[in-house]
């Protein structure tokens, strides 16, 4: 910054001496004004993720009843990751459905009467299950909870682990990446974590443990992951299953 003074033919060389004090204690006193204000703005500029934190600390997927999902799992070679098995997950008004590797493995199918049916999606055929009969297969919570287990493991955790990153699309979802360095815990895990914005659910997950001289790696991520506006007919022609 360029300072222009007129000084006055008339004033004495002490009172020009002065003045150029003054003009460097201005400028010193701006100068400090500036910093403070810059730093002011980066404060401003650091994000409050409390309210993130605190929906993602609630999340469960019990707490909602239309959804659908593609759960992707991946095996690890020792240097990169391959495709395992998938499941496909329905949960709506007019029952639920719940099938392995795009249905090579079956479904079961529970309708709006309260009948049971294990359905063969391949061949398109279902088989009356009687009422009382194989219960826990029947229950859509007990065989959910394997999904949900993983969707909200992060809570074996402390907050005061987590360390927030970017903002990524997950299955066309906006998510933030989240990770959990809990190398003094056993296991030493180390974390990676990405929070659908809108539920607080995990919807994908890079998982290192160590037991002793074992590691684990795992992988799994939600190929497609929809919260509410879910019929099972948009996805089962009911009038083909024989």
């Amino acid at each position: 910054m360029i300072f222009i003074f007129t000084l006055s033919s008339c004033k004495s060389n002490s009172d020009g001496k002065q003045k150029e004090l003054n003009s460097e204690n201005d400028s010193s006193t701006l100068s400090a004004a500036k910093n403070d204000s810059v730093s002011g703005n980066e404060k401003n500029k650091t994000e409050d993720y409390s309210a993130e934190i605190d929906k993602i600390m609630a999340a469960s997927l019990e707490k909602h009843e239309n959804y659908s999902f593609t759960a992707q799992k991946y095996k690890y070679n020792g240097s990169d990751f391959t495709k395992a098995n998938s499941t496909k997950v329905i949960f709506c008004d007019d029952g639920w459905v719940m099938y392995a590797n795009n249905g090579t493995d079956g479904g079961l199918f529970i309708n709006k009467g309260k009948k049971y049916y294990s359905i063969n999606v391949p061949q398109k055929t279902k088989k009356l299950v009687a009422e009382g009969e194989a219960t826990a297969s029947i229950d859509w919570k007990s065989n959910i909870s394997e999904f949900s287990s993983l969707m909200t493991e992060h809570k074996s955790y402390s907050i005061d682990l987590y360390k927030r990153e970017l903002t990524e699309s997950i299955a066309n979802r906006n998510c933030a990446k989240y990770k959990i360095n809990a190398k003094d815990l056993a296991a030493s895990p180390e974390l990676e974590y990405w929070f659908d914005l809108d539920t607080g659910l995990i919807i994908k997950a890079i998982t290192k443990t160590q037991f002793s001289d074992t590691v684990s790696i795992n992988r799994w991520e939600m190929l497609e992951f929809n919260i509410g506006g879910q019929s099972i007919e948009e996805y089962i022609n009911f009038k083909e299953i024989k």
